[in-house]
This record gives structure tokens, C-alpha cells and sequence, in this order.
């Protein structure tokens, strides 16, 4: 075929081809590679097969855009993709370090087979948890932990547009991602994005950077064309036995062992897939990019251009074959990672991986991946380093070393710069982590607030230090005994955080001397507050609850507390919302909008309903605070009046300049600018 047809043909598909592999430069590639006078004898042996492969997949690429030849990896057949796998995808080692990881991992699953289990039972359940990811948010209409460091929600804006996703749940409809137009008076639908092409995937996290719409979600299987173009990427013809081996039930992707040893995908699997889509033309997006990973989605952040996501593998200990690393070692876009990028400590327990991946949104390519064997209950992301912590059970005994606690938070810390990820250290507290506002790095010092039970079975709470290598180097041990903790939040060398029972004591603890933790103060109050932030250096935001003496609760409760004296807390201000049962702020701080500048802060509440006849419904609102007026309600907006159908809302409240703008989603994505 010569150039002028493959041109012709190209066009026709609407693919957009690099300059780099336009016909005329691939031939001038080829050429340089016939002359080069580089000989395959004179190379390493390995590095001469991989020589040949890349020289393979440089030939046949020009092919590959009409779709008649195997050999290159990721291309996506919607839009103009290019997926880039792994920068390390090829992964045969030479080193006996490197092997050690892949044995160990190994060893550690065979540990748990079935012939060795009879005596393990009790000790394989402690290690089951519940990998149900918390559905976060960020962007400029986002509340997040860290500033800098991203998170996804189902709402965001650009400051001109505004993102919305729904997820379906019912054979009838197809999750969507809807597009509007903001303005100051009813915000205009400009376009839809629905994901019927992508079967069962259900979104999680999005964001918007630049004009990259990302998608990240879970997908109980992989499509066609990911199995096609990674069985194709291995060598192999998809078309001969696409016949034979493809099963589009449930769960299951190959019928044939041995076709899916080749495309090293395993069965059974959870996929974590990232979807990107081009929106510099709001009202014709472009899919642009799909990728995946192994496993549970956990949770996603974002830095800059990175897309960082870790997901939870776990594998069956009696289907691993050691000759086959892809029975028992994670995979991101269908490459098995590489020894040196896989971490297995000797103590971790259980049959779970936990595996991160940084992607360039922009050079659309990953720039890491690493497997740390053991669970993943939450993620800390700092400015510097993120941190992966996972609850552990210690069984104590008269002569255990610890005495402290029947639970320890296992922590791993790496370190982040522009993608590339590295494994610092790993070290444990006693307790276990309410959320990762309990977690805090400063200075180089990690500072953690847990809760921990010992042998006698009553709750005692206490703070943690942590130097750089993860040990411990300060703490406070006792506090509030018979309460478990609520919230917390630090703010420089201070550390505020609840604990409840029946009332709701505040600790205050000044961190100035990392080594020497010093309570300061503990303010009990009726009810607790399920999330605290500051709003100014001396007044604190807290919500919650409010409760009688014996524990009922009774509404909703806003508290604002002065905190200029570390020593001597005070609330200042506090609203009790008798009319409202929950909100989802409680258990998901990014549905908060806050804005600091303004002195406002809003929130979605729902009410449960009285009666018969009332049935509940959803509003939202708009409070300013201030240190002389305390809290006042600057507006209310009725979502749902009554909530007959019972659906389950979310809303999300933000500023585009001086207009306001509340998205709910329910049975439809609504988005309205509001008058206060």
C-alpha cells in the first residue's frame, strides 16, 4: 500500500497520526535502522531480542493504523489513541535482587493455598476488609486535604463549564458524563458524554485539567478491544481465537487457560480503568485515552499533570503458578510490573497487593508503578510524600511485646517528584485511623491521631510522632477512655481532635516540639463533630451532630469555636439543625464548599421525614461565619420538597465568580445559579 492510500485510509478512519509516524518519516526510520552498523552479535543477548521487538513494532506500526497487523501495543479504536504501557513493561530480569520479589510474593501466596489453610482460618478472615473506595472530590468547587494535591468527585468546573457525571445502575440507562455552559442565570447543557461503550464501568473520581476531562472508575471486566490489543501485543492472533475463547459473561474473559496466560490477563479480575477525554471543543468531546490497572479502585490524586491511583489486587493462593508471574504479581495495562518495582515485607500477611500508578495527562503515558504487598485502608497524600496505611490485628498474650494495643496501623511512606515514586520506609502505630485528617506530615515528622484497644477491651485514644523513617518518636497515651475518635485536624504545630461518647470533648495539643507532644486543653460539649476545619488562624469550623445526655441524637450541629487560645477553647457560635438528619459532609469532607474570602461556607442536608405524610427531602445551605456574629444562614434552596421516590441525592455547591451554582444528581443531573 503506498503512501497516498495509507494517507486516504487514515483520513477515512478520523485518526490523527503523530508527525513522528507519518508514512515518509517511518520509512526514513526504517532506513536509518538497515544502516546502522550496530551488528545483533555484538549486542547482550537479551538486549538483542528486545533490540528486534522494538524493531518489529517500529516496522509494523504504520500497519497497525489501518488495523490489518499485530504488534502494537495500546491503541484505542475510539477516538485517535495512543495508550503508552509501563515504562518498564519489559520485565525479564537478570538480577538475583530482583528475583527475590517475585519469590517472596510467591512464597507468601503459597503460604495461603488451599492444602495449607486448615490451620489458617481465622488468621486469613483477620486480614478481609472492606475495599469499598470513599467517593471523593476536587478542583476549584473542592474541598481538599492538601492544598495542591486533587481529588476526585462527580462535580467539577473550569471555571466556564461545568462537569457532571451519573452512574447507572439499571440496564435501562448508561452512566453519563454531562457538560454545561455556566452563566449568571440557568446554566445551558452543551453536551453529553455517555460510556455505553464501556460495559460495566462505573465512575468514581473525575477531574478537569486544561481540556482533559479523566474518568476513573472500576470495571468488573476488561473489552474486547483491551483483550485484543494485548493479546496482539504478545504475538498473538485475536481473530483465530476470538471464536473459540471469548465468553461475554460475567466475570469471566477466557475460556482458554492458556490464552490468558499469554495475554497475562488473569480471570476473575476487578479492573481500575482511567478514561480521558479531549474537551477543548465542549460541545463535540473527543475519547482520547483508556487505560486500566489491576485491582479495587482505593483512591485517586492529583498533582499538577499527574494522575496518581491505587488500587487493592488480591489473588487466589491456590491458582498462582510460579513459572507465571501474571498468576501472582499485579498488572497496569496489561503488563505485569517489574521485580524491581514490586515490595514484599517479611511480617505483611494476607493475599493483597496494593498497586499505585502516576500518568502523565499531558505526555498521555505512565511514568511509574509499584506493587506493595499487603492491604490498603486509606491514603494520606502530603505535599512531599504520600503514605498508605492498612489495620492490623495483634492478638496480645501475657508475654507480647506490645501491650498497648489489639490493632496497629500498618504505614508505608513514598516519596512523589513530578511521577516518580519511591519507597522510604514503613513502621506501625498503635490503634487503628479513623481518616486520613487524622494523619498529618510536617517538618519531616509524621503525626498521627488513632483510637486502641488492649486486653481489658476499653477504648483509650492518643497522638503519634513519627521521624522520617516512620519510628516512633513522641506520643500522648490515655485520653478520653470509653471514647472512640470523631474528627480531627492540625493546623501547623497544633492538633485539634474529637472523641465522643455522650458528649464531645476537643483536645487541643501543641506539636512545637515534635518529641514532646503537650496537652493543652479538652473542651466537652453536648454531641461531636464529625469534621473540623479551620476557617481563620483563630476560629474553628466544626459539624456534626447534636445530642441529649444519653446519646439520642437530635439534629444536626454547627459549632464555631475560638481557638487564639490553645489552652482555654471556647464555641462561640453553634447551630442545632432539628429539622435535618444527615448530611454527607459527616463522612465525605469534600462535599463542603467553603470559601474563606467570603467568609461562607454551604453543604447539601437531608431530612428523614416526621411522618405518614411527610416524606423528606434534600436543601441547601448557605451560612457566612464571623467572629463577632457567630454563624448566620445566608441561604436556603429546596432540592427535593417530597422525596415520595425516595432517591438518593448529592450536591455540590460552588462560586464561579460572584454567581452561585448548586449540581445535585439524583434520578437526573439538575444544575441551577441561585440568588442568595
Amino acid at each position: 500500500m503506498n503512501d497516498k492510500k495509507i494517507k486516504e485510509q487514515l483520513q477515512q478512519e478520523n485518526i490523527i497520526v503523530p508527525e513522528s509516524l507519518q508514512p515518509e518519516q517511518m520509512r526514513k526510520k526504517l532506513e536509518q535502522h538497515k544502516e546502522a552498523n550496530t551488528t545483533f552479535s555484538s549486542l547482550h543477548p537479551t538486549h538483542a531480542v528486545n533490540w528486534k521487538k522494538r524493531m518489529g513494532q517500529l516496522a509494523a506500526t504504520v500497519v497497525i493504523f489501518l488495523g490489518c497487523m499485530q504488534g502494537f501495543k495500546l491503541i484505542q479504536q475510539q477516538g485517535a489513541t495512543l495508550l503508552k504501557a509501563p515504562n518498564n513493561s519489559l520485565h525479564k530480569m537478570n538480577t538475583s535482587t530482583q528475583e527475590q520479589s517475585y519469590e517472596k510474593a510467591y512464597k507468601k501466596l503459597n503460604s495461603y493455598n488451599t492444602a495449607s489453610l486448615e490451620n489458617k482460618q481465622d488468621q486469613y478472615a483477620d486480614q478481609a476488609k472492606d475495599t469499598t473506595s470513599s467517593q471523593k472530590q476536587t478542583s476549584n468547587s473542592t474541598n481538599v486535604r492538601t492544598d495542591g494535591v486533587d481529588e476526585g468527585d462527580f462535580v467539577k468546573t473550569d471555571g466556564n463549564y461545568i462537569y457532571a457525571f451519573r452512574n447507572s445502575y439499571d440496564t435501562n440507562t448508561v452512566s453519563k458524563v454531562e457538560i454545561f455552559q455556566a452563566d449568571n442565570t440557568n446554566p445551558k447543557k452543551v453536551s453529553s458524554i455517555s460510556l455505553a461503550d464501556f460495559k460495566g464501568f462505573s465512575i468514581t473520581d473525575m477531574y478537569i485539567k486544561d481540556d482533559k476531562l479523566l474518568l476513573i472508575g472500576q470495571q468488573s471486566d476488561l473489552s474486547k478491544k483491551d483483550i485484543k490489543r494485548i493479546y496482539e501485543s504478545d504475538g498473538g492472533n485475536f481473530e483465530n481465537y476470538q471464536a473459540n475463547s471469548w465468553s461475554d459473561s460475567y466475570g469471566c474473559l477466557y475460556k482458554d487457560v492458556a490464552v490468558a496466560k499469554k495475554a497475562a490477563i488473569n480471570t476473575n479480575t476487578i479492573y481500575t480503568r482511567t478514561i480521558i477525554y479531549n474537551v477543548s471543543n465542549k460541545e463535540h468531546p473527543i475519547l482520547e485515552t483508556s487505560t486500566f490497572q489491576d485491582g479495587t479502585l482505593e483512591e485517586t490524586r492529583m498533582v499538577e499533570n499527574v494522575l496518581y491511583v491505587i488500587s487493592s489486587r488480591s489473588f487466589s493462593p491456590d491458582k498462582i503458578n510460579k513459572r507465571e508471574p501474571a498468576t501472582y504479581i499485579p498488572q497496569v495495562c496489561g503488563q505485569v510490573l517489574n521485580e524491581r518495582d514490586v515490595y514484599v515485607e517479611e511480617k505483611e500477611t494476607g493475599c493483597n497487593y496494593t498497586v499505585l500508578s502516576s500518568y502523565d495527562v499531558t505526555q498521555k503515558k505512565y511514568i511509574d508503578q509499584k506493587a506493595d504487598y499487603g492491604n490498603s485502608n486509606m491514603l494520606y497524600m502530603g505535599k512531599e510524600n504520600l503514605y498508605i496505611l492498612s489495620m492490623q490485628n495483634e492478638y496480645l498474650t501475657k508475654d507480647s511485646t506490645n501491650t498497648d494495643a489489639m490493632q496497629q496501623e500498618h504505614i508505608v511512606k513514598y516519596s512523589y517528584t513530578n511521577g516518580s515514586m519511591n519507597r522510604m520506609a514503613s513502621g506501625t502505630v498503635n490503634g487503628y485511623i479513623f481518616n486520613d485528617y487524622c494523619v498529618d506530615e510536617q517538618n519531616g515528622y509524621l503525626r498521627v491521631v488513632t483510637t486502641y484497644y488492649n486486653t481489658d477491651g476499653i477504648p483509650k485514644n492518643g497522638l503519634f510522632v513519627l521521624d522520617s523513617n516512620l519510628k516512633q518518636v513522641g506520643s500522648i497515651k490515655g485520653l478520653a477512655k470509653n471514647e472512640t475518635i470523631y474528627s480531627a485536624r492540625f493546623t501547623g504545630d497544633m492538633s485539634y481532635f474529637v472523641t465522643y461518647r455522650n458528649t464531645d470533648p476537643l483536645f487541643t495539643v501543641d506539636l512545637s516540639d515534635p518529641e514532646n507532644p503537650v496537652l493543652m486543653g479538652a473542651l466537652k460539649l453536648p454531641g461531636h463533630s464529625d469534621y473540623l476545619h479551620p476557617v481563620t488562624d483563630t476560629l474553628l469550623l466544626g459539624i456534626g451532630e447534636e445530642t441529649t445526655s444519653n446519646g439520642t441524637t437530635v439534629g444536626l450541629k454547627l459549632s464555631l469555636y475560638d481557638i487564639s487560645n490553645p489552652k482555654k477553647v471556647k464555641e462561640i457560635s453553634k447551630k442545632v439543625l432539628k429539622n435535618y438528619d444527615d448530611t454527607e459532609v459527616l463522612y465525605n469532607p469534600n462535599a463542603l464548599y467553603i470559601n474563606t474570602e467570603k467568609k461562607e461556607f454551604g453543604f447539601c442536608v437531608e431530612s428523614y421525614g416526621k411522618g405518614t405524610k411527610d416524606y423528606g427531602g434534600y436543601d441547601y445551605l448557605l451560612y457566612n461565619y464571623d467572629e463577632a456574629k457567630g454563624l448566620t444562614l445566608k441561604a436556603k434552596n429546596v432540592l427535593i420538597k417530597d422525596n415520595t421516590g425516595y432517591q438518593e441525592l448529592q450536591a455540590r455547591g460552588f462560586r464561579i465568580e460572584n454567581d452561585f451554582y448548586i449540581v445535585s444528581v439524583a434520578e437526573k443531573i439538575k444544575a441551577m445559579c441561585v440568588k442568595e
